[in-house]
């Protein structure tokens, strides 16, 4: 039968399966499925198939059921190929009077990103039931009909509308898009001008406009934030010009951080002895893109006497011959991340090595040796560290768990207890003699070097001190004092009685990225049971995004070879292409032929600062909302 030939040509090989595949469809008396319809979009330049896809295609009563499978299916295709095809039956159904038809051809617009499509989504867009649809679209696009955007942007009546349009006008590819959104950002809101940094910072041209803007005096400091000026720094890249200005101007969100570049040279020479009991610690963030990690990678050595480094991407303490490996973490770190390491001996010579606060290893050998003239990220093997060091600690006594745990987030120099030294370091007898130990970080006693108050030592060629947004998630002592008043403003106001009701409305802003019951995105944390995390859990969720996240949900960053950003979130990948998911959006399949680079950040798509924009009440109500979930 037709359909025993069907189906057992899709079991052949793919590519040799198209042509059969396509000739026994006409024969069969039902529309055709999702895998065959996909056997043809996977290869419409074997013969007869493009010919078939197109009948199909064009057919009223088989296009319906054969796009819907198009789009399901949409992330292993190659849209390059197909993109003619659905063009024509995009525009035939945009154009048409059902409105449900008219629906799919957006959803297929949008989700192929089909440029052929745009004359007709420009029609939808300026009126109609599909207005805010139609502008997703063409925001997905990159339409450059910016006088249109511009227009609804600033003066239509609907509000989705203005979001709409604004999104657009800030994703378009054409020259004059970001002028016209820095001409219109004193008119924005508060998420509006979110929305429109971080549009525009994800490219070369946007983040230009941007920094024009902060020079002019047409955009103000105070609406940046490390993320947006992170991404400037990614797009225009450390060394531009106007961007070490700002840095300069902004140096609370652009920190130092000890830059290695892989080399022999790449380490730092200190005057510091361990001898006895001591703690190393540090915040280290490799970089993968160059090689894989090694023992060429390392935190602090010293010839012949330790080498702390890693063992593939793990941690270990190398103390030389004959006692070699001391201690070996049992987990790896993740490439590309900023990661808290730290090693503690004891009076014996026993070590110990914890991750991000947490104790992961003890060792079994003794090493009680003396370690002098302590290097900062030196290791013995060939080569040398790549990646980043920030908040090196040496100490001269074995720091406790809950110390290193307690003040992992903070900066050393926190409560203004230790005074400001020289850069290009200082030596033991440099350090000051007496400290106020804070109780919340377990004191200052022992600190023998702290690179934040000490510099970083005498720089070798391979090492340089940068300022730079991509800094670990440690707090200085404002920012400490900032987050425990924001910890408790909130929790009184979640305390209270609130509507639950009024809540779920508040609550819709989660659901573009959460799902809540049956409602909601796929980019974060299912929230159906929220409710039984209790209120602390909850709070820390929001107010802390990047500390609480999971590591599902960080931020997958792609630069493609054109210059601009995205950040999304990962989704799969194949040999041919990369697929991420974004709120509002639908998957994008990124052919790897266009990526330059990849990677995580430890940082999540959750944005900071969700209640600061609430009032008390809303605040109040959505806390009493998210309880019910349970």
């Amino acid at each position: 039968t037709v359909e025993a030939r069907l189906l057992a040509s899709l079991a052949l090989e793919p590519k040799a399966s198209a042509t059969r595949v396509a000739k026994l469809l006409p024969q069969l008396q039902r529309p055709p499925g999702q895998e065959e319809v996909l056997r043809l979009a996977q290869f419409p330049d074997e013969p007869g198939v493009g010919e078939a896809l197109r009948a199909i295609l064009s057919n009223a009563t088989t296009r319906g059921a054969a796009l819907e499978s198009l789009l399901a299916v949409k992330t292993r295709l190659d849209a390059k190929k197909i993109t003619p095809f659905l063009t024509d039956a995009a525009t035939a159904l945009l154009t048409g009077k059902d409105a449900g038809g008219i629906e799919l051809g957006v959803r297929l617009a949008s989700g192929f990103a089909l440029r052929g499509a745009e004359p007709a989504l420009v029609a939808l867009a300026q009126g109609g039931p599909q207005s805010a649809t139609a502008l997703r679209a063409l925001g997905e696009i990159g339409s450059t009909q910016t006088e249109l955007f511009a227009k609804l942007a600033e003066s239509s009546p609907d509000a989705l509308l203005r979001d709409e349009a604004l999104a657009a006008l800030a994703s378009s590819k054409s020259a004059d898009a970001p002028a016209r959104v820095v001409a219109l950002y004193a008119k924005l809101t508060p998420s509006q001008r979110r929305t429109a940094l971080e549009r525009l910072s994800a490219t070369k041209p946007g983040a230009a406009a941007i920094l024009a803007a902060l020079n002019d005096g047409r955009l103000a400091t105070a609406d940046l934030d490390a993320s947006i000026l992170d991404r400037l720094q990614a797009v225009l890249g450390a060394n531009d010009p106007a961007l070490a200005k700002l840095t300069d101007k902004l140096g609370a969100l652009f920190r130092p951080v000890l830059a290695l570049d892989g080399s022999e040279a790449a380490w730092t020479q200190t005057e510091v002895t361990l001898e006895g009991a001591c703690t190393i610690e540090a915040w280290v963030r490799l970089d993968p893109e160059k090689r894989k990690t090694s023992n060429a990678d390392g935190i602090v050595g010293a010839p012949g006497q330790l080498d702390f480094n890693f063992f593939g991407e793990t941690p270990r303490i190398y103390v030389f011959p004959p006692l070699g490996d001391v201690a070996v973490a049992k987990k790896p770190v993740t490439p590309g991340l900023w990661t808290h390491i730290a090693a503690t001996r004891d009076a014996k010579g026993i070590w110990k090595i914890y991750m991000d606060g947490e104790l992961n290893a003890t060792g079994t050998k003794p090493a009680p040796h003396k370690i002098e003239n302590v290097r900062l990220a030196w290791t013995s093997a060939n080569g040398g560290t790549r990646g980043a060091l920030s908040e090196v600690r040496l100490w001269n006594r074995e720091r406790t768990a809950d110390e290193i745990r307690a003040a992992s987030d903070r900066s050393v120099a926190a409560d203004g207890s230790r005074q400001a030294l020289p850069s290009g370091g200082a030596s033991k007898s440099d350090l000051p003699s007496k400290v106020s130990p804070p109780p919340s970080v377990g004191g200052y006693e022992g600190l023998v070097f702290a690179s934040v108050s000490d510099g970083w030592g005498k720089l070798q060629a391979g090492a340089k001190v940068i300022k730079t947004s991509d800094y670990p998630p440690i707090l200085t002592g404002d920012e400490a004092a900032a987050l425990d008043a924001k910890y408790s403003k909130f929790r009184t106001l979640a305390e209270k009685p609130g509507d639950p009701e009024k809540g779920k409305t508040v609550a819709m802003l989660c659901q573009a990225c959460h799902l809540m019951g049956t409602t909601g995105g796929n980019i974060g944390p299912n929230l159906s049971g929220v409710g039984a995390m209790g209120t602390e859990a909850i709070l820390r969720n929001i107010i802390q995004p990047n500390a609480a996240m999971e590591n599902g949900y960080r931020i997958y960053r792609i630069e493609l070879k054109g210059g601009d950003l995205v950040d999304a979130l990962f989704v799969s990948e194949d040999n041919a292409a990369v697929v991420v998911r974004m709120p509002g959006a639908e998957d994008r399949r990124i052919p790897k032929s266009e990526i330059r680079s990849a990677k995580y950040l430890r940082r999540s798509l959750m944005p900071e600062g969700l209640l600061d924009g609430m009032t008390p009440e809303q605040a109040s109500d959505l806390f009493a909302y998210l309880r019910t979930l349970k």
